[in-house]
């Protein structure tokens, strides 16, 4: 394997096992379908569980996979504790085997953009989705106002991490700090570059959908109506995520 590839899983798997990520708030634009009780459903890169947790109360057959030793330790005894015994993989995505055809639905929330070669991670979703199944991804997107932000302080928090502390602990926690300016690997994409990466990677796209328009900490502080108004008027060019519906393309 490419040394820098590995070397970029190494940093990306010891952060997490530092800050476990759970809730990022966008559930909603999952889409979540209330028939997935009783169907096969792949969290992949489940983090410590926040979407994991309602896809088991779904009543979903839910296997998670995460390359975080202590997020998915921390999963395993959540959900044993509420009596679930989800199937829990610790290794990353582009190496662990799954059977062919084995789900209906693969989740993928904001994980794509920190994996080294995420053309590979897609070509194992495509193989493991049945093919009339649904494949959902959530990735970062290049040209929110958010990401030039990203670029100007992590460099700088990285070359001097004492200035981390002067950042209240509430703060850090509302915006997740330690994912959005402190990660070891992040790549964000334009919609044209996703949507080459997929058909590239053998899957046909059914939706793609720009969203989520926010200024660091002003979104956070702002009345709702102008978060609304100006994610109406800017979110389709500059949200903050890229969504995705997509299936194994169909062989003619």
């Amino acid at each position: 394997m490419n040394q820098t590839a590995e070397k970029i899983k190494n940093n990306v798997r010891a952060f997490y096992n530092k800050h476990p990520m759970s809730n990022f708030g966008i559930l909603q634009k999952l889409d979540l379908p209330k028939q997935i009780r009783g169907k096969k459903v792949l969290d992949a890169g489940c983090g410590s569980g926040f979407f994991l947790f309602d896809y088991l109360f779904y009543g979903a057959d839910v296997t998670g996979i995460d390359q975080s030793e202590n997020s998915i330790e921390f999963v395993r005894q959540q959900a044993n504790a509420l009596g679930f015994r989800p199937t829990l993989i610790a290794c990353d995505l582009e190496t662990v085997s799954l059977p062919d055809n084995s789900f209906d639905y693969i989740f993928c929330t904001y994980v794509l953009h920190h994996t080294p070669n995420p053309r590979i991670v897609l070509e194992q979703f495509r193989r493991w989705c049945k093919k009339d199944g649904t494949i959902k991804l959530i990735i970062s997107h290049k040209y929110a106002p958010d990401v030039f932000i990203q670029r100007i302080i992590t460099p700088i928090f990285r070359t001097v991490p004492q200035l981390s502390k002067i950042v209240p602990a509430c703060i850090k926690k509302r915006i997740h700090w330690e994912d959005r300016y402190e990660h070891p690997y992040w790549r964000q994409m334009s919609k044209q570059q996703v949507i080459d990466l997929c058909m590239s990677s053998g899957l046909e796209i059914r939706s793609i959908q720009v969203y989520g328009f926010s200024i660091f900490l002003l979104s956070y502080f702002m009345p709702p109506i102008v978060g609304k108004a100006l994610n109406a008027l800017l979110g389709n060019h500059f949200g903050r995520a890229i969504g995705v519906e997509a299936a194994p393309q169909k062989i003619t």
